[in-house]
């Protein structure tokens, strides 16, 4: 059963930080949802399988208004059904309204991430969001009272001016809404935001990368105490809280994709949707599916042996060693013998029931390790 990403590129605002594909031209969501709502019917049409997942991510799809947030729903629940192991959507608490969530929960969504990223103000004015923690704390009592109780909250560290205490009060607020799900990222600038031009000109002063281990280490060592263990090297949950669907990308199963640039793998292809909003909207109006056939790939055995050693190793659970020879009839101990070795000398490497995985200090540097492939 294939998993299906959507995306929703509109915000009312773009964060001093982002560098998404996302779009503030609010005007033209009528027309994209009613785009979204056809490429839906073709994507049902092409692969009829029934869906275990669904993900609503953007951009902002909270920012949709109701009639727009009904008919996508409505869309949905007419292609796939409204039964689905999980099925999320984003939100930015400012965007939130009770009839929203009403309205979300009788579509059949029964999971929500919230963007946070800090509970002090001095921070998210730095981060330049426009939400607070109060609005946080309304949406999740919107969420208990129409029957949603499964959330993520997202957290962002390695903040200009934010202390270890700060990641940490952070993360008390979330674990005091009761939240069983955090995902938190280090803060990373690409040259063109907000955020970079205001560092390069002095205005801001970034963390060290110590320092931003420092705080990572902290916050680790904080949920872990509180019952939220590490699944994933952004992700910690409570057992049994992970999320489906992120899963299912880090396991390298199949996915599809839906809205502008949504990009997605299906046995050997990896596809992606056009970026333009305009572009794609006249794709889907003339029935096609909204493919950048430049971008599309088709994975060699060893691309797709390499795409799952690197997304599997993201997680606690590292590698299967049976289950990576069932998929590629190859002995993942004998092929990568000279690797293993290296990183068990480094001591980011563990031996588990099933194969290996990297312990906490290796997660921490995964991508650097990843490299010696």
């Amino acid at each position: 059963m294939p998993h299906l990403y959507l995306h929703i590129p509109f915000c009312a605002h773009r964060c001093g930080y982002c560098d998404f594909l996302t779009s503030t031209d609010i005007a033209l969501k009528k027309a994209y949802i009613d785009a979204v709502v056809k490429e839906l019917a073709l994507i049902k049409a092409n692969y009829p399988q029934p869906l275990k997942t669904i993900f609503i991510g953007g951009g902002t799809p909270s920012i949709l208004n109701l009639k727009e947030t009904e008919l996508l729903l409505r869309a949905i629940n007419e292609n796939f059904g409204r039964e689905f192991s999980e099925f999320t959507i984003e939100a930015n608490p400012e965007s939130v309204t009770a009839e929203k969530v009403e309205l979300w929960r009788a579509g059949g969504v029964n999971r929500v991430s919230c963007g946070m990223q800090a509970g002090q103000t001095k921070l998210l004015e730095i981060l330049d969001r426009k939400s607070n923690y109060q609005q946080v704390i309304n949406l999740i009592d919107n969420l208990h009272k129409y029957g949603i109780e499964r959330y993520n909250i997202d957290l962002i560290y390695a903040v200009p001016a934010q202390t270890i205490d700060d990641v940490l009060a952070s993360a008390k607020m979330v674990l005091d809404l009761g939240a069983k799900h955090i995902s938190a990222y280090a803060l990373k600038l690409e040259p063109t935001v907000k955020m970079a031009k205001a560092a390069i000109r002095g205005d801001i002063t970034l963390p060290s990368d110590d320092y931003a281990a420092e705080q990572l280490d902290a916050l680790i060592a904080y949920l872990n105490e509180h019952g939220l263990a590490r699944y994933e090297i952004s992700n910690f949950s409570a057992k049994g809280e992970e999320s489906l669907h992120n899963l299912a990308y880090w396991r390298a199963f199949d996915t599809l994709g839906a809205g502008t640039g949504a990009v997605y793998k299906f046995g050997n292809k990896r596809y992606q949707n056009l970026a333009s909003i305009e572009d794609y909207i006249l794709s889907v109006n003339n029935g096609d599916l909204p493919i950048d056939e430049s971008k599309t790939e088709n994975l060699t055995v060893e691309e797709q042996v390499y795409e799952y050693i690197i997304t599997n190793f993201r997680l606690s659970r590292g590698i299967d060693c049976q289950e990576f020879k069932a998929l590629f009839a190859l002995d993942f101990e004998n092929e990568y013998r000279w690797w293993l070795k290296k990183l068990q000398n480094f001591q980011v490497l563990e031996r588990t029931d099933k194969g290996y995985a990297f312990n906490n200090r290796g997660l921490n540097v995964a991508n650097y390790l990843l490299s010696y492939l």
